[in-house]
């Protein structure tokens, strides 16, 4: 292997890359009897692979793995893939998060300030599990939407009940809103979980304001009919059509006259209990008059 010419292979896209050597160095060498070599290495590869998450999480993602030669130009070497044998199978495996879906590849040319070099892209296409997502987030929010609108079955003299929920579901939707974001690339732009969430935040914050709305509409009903009330109890004036009688007037002319010594509200005179005093006798002295005049 080491007397064999071998390509300095390198990945562009690579983060870190190792060899597994456990027992011995993962290789082997072939030579055909028509002068064909065979070579192959076994060897881990973690690779960069920007994601578009504007429909997450029922989104989809390709990444790709390039391999390329580090100083061989396209006038030495050229990848390309081998179609005439099985080059590439997946191997029975599952990702707790993607389902690989299919896998593509592609050759193209490189062009650098070096020369242009030949490179080999192997594209990944995974979709995205949406099961842990459906349990954790769709779920739980939607039961909390629910549960809000519960307050508009309870009676609007229910404050505290109706406080109490409408508080308790807006603090767990923020909860589970904040705990999502945190677990999620700082992006900046909008994702689809954010709209469904945002939707179900303002729903829920919509119930505890239209508690609010009708216990103050409520508030100015009874205000309303309160002030009707009282200006109903109020005595009109005497019009001719609907005349006053004289002991329903005196009575309102009648206020007791109280000596300020006396703490039983009651008047002495010679160690004698008088009755009390008639105020503005004048007054309905006058009434008497207006009714006689009127009746004449």
């Amino acid at each position: 292997m080491d007397k064999l010419w071998k390509p300095d292979t390198f990945f562009p896209n690579e983060k870190k890359s190792f060899f597994h050597v456990a027992t011995t160095h993962n290789s082997f060498l072939r030579i055909d009897p028509d002068g064909t070599v065979s070579t192959s290495q076994r060897l881990t590869v973690t690779a960069t692979c920007p994601m578009k998450l504007q429909l997450f999480p029922m989104d989809s993602q390709k990444c790709k793995l390039e391999i390329e030669s580090y100083a061989y130009s396209v006038l030495d070497v050229i990848y390309f893939l081998n179609k005439s044998k099985e080059s590439i199978s997946r191997s029975e495996f599952e990702l707790p998060q993607f389902v690989l879906i299919d896998v593509k590849f592609t050759s193209k040319i490189e062009k650098l300030i070096s020369g242009d070099y030949s490179r080999l892209v192997c594209v990944f296409l995974f979709q995205r599990n949406i099961g842990f997502y459906i349990i954790q987030i769709y779920l739980p929010s939607i039961l909390i939407v629910v549960i809000s609108w519960v307050s508009f079955w309870l009676n609007r003299d229910a404050t505290p009940a109706r406080v109490a929920l409408g508080v308790t579901t807006v603090l767990t939707m923020t909860t589970l809103t904040t705990t999502t974001n945190a677990a999620m690339p700082k992006v900046s732009y909008v994702k689809s979980i954010d709209i469904f969430l945002g939707v179900s935040f303002l729903m829920v914050f919509s119930s505890l304001l239209e508690y609010a709305a009708v216990g103050y509409i409520s508030k100015r009903m009874k205000l309303v009919a309160k002030r009707k009330s009282a200006k109903k109890s109020v005595p009109t004036k005497a019009t001719p059509s609907s005349p006053i009688s004289f002991p329903t007037y005196l009575n309102r002319c009648y206020r007791p006259f109280y000596s300020s010594c006396d703490r039983t509200s009651n008047l002495f005179y010679d160690n004698h209990k008088k009755p009390p005093v008639l105020l503005k006798a004048v007054d309905a002295i006058a009434f008497m008059h207006m009714t006689i005049r009127r009746t004449l």
